[in-house]
């Protein structure tokens, strides 16, 4: 290769290596406590409960029952869990599959291992697919 080519061919390859470095840095958004679920009204089908357990390590273990008021099995069930301080800001934050999903007419156990340690918690149903007959997922 010539070396104008060869400078082209690398100037190019800056350019592109510039541009995909800006555009991932202008897709990522902060997370806030106003976007906790891809499910808006899961609060008509589910009910969450939980509460909070110090471990000696200094984390939290954020633990309850998911009760569905709806006759279908919810697979793959996932929630979101997020330790929030005195301003509700967030200081750790996690999505979790809820192993097993979520029958219908139910409660089910979860717990979120090794949270950090906050003022307060959140737990809301983050995503959840209804299996209506084997096979056939809606």
């Amino acid at each position: 290769m010539h070396a104008p080519r060869l400078l082209l061919a690398l100037a190019r390859l800056g350019i592109v290596a510039v541009v995909v470095t800006a555009c991932a840095g202008a897709d990522q958004v902060a997370p806030n406590t106003a976007f906790t679920t891809l499910m808006p009204g899961w609060e008509s089908k589910f009910s969450v409960e939980w509460n909070v357990q110090s471990v000696a390590d200094g984390s939290r273990i954020v633990y309850g029952r998911v009760t569905s008021r709806y006759g279908q099995y919810a697979e793959p069930f996932t929630l979101l869990g997020q330790a929030l301080d005195s301003a509700d800001q967030i200081v750790d934050q996690r999505v979790q599959r809820v192993p097993g999903g979520v029958p219908g007419f139910t409660t089910t156990y979860f717990q979120f291992v090794r949270m950090a340690a906050a003022d307060h918690y959140k737990v809301t149903v983050w995503s959840y697919s209804f299996i209506e007959e084997r096979g056939i997922v809606q």
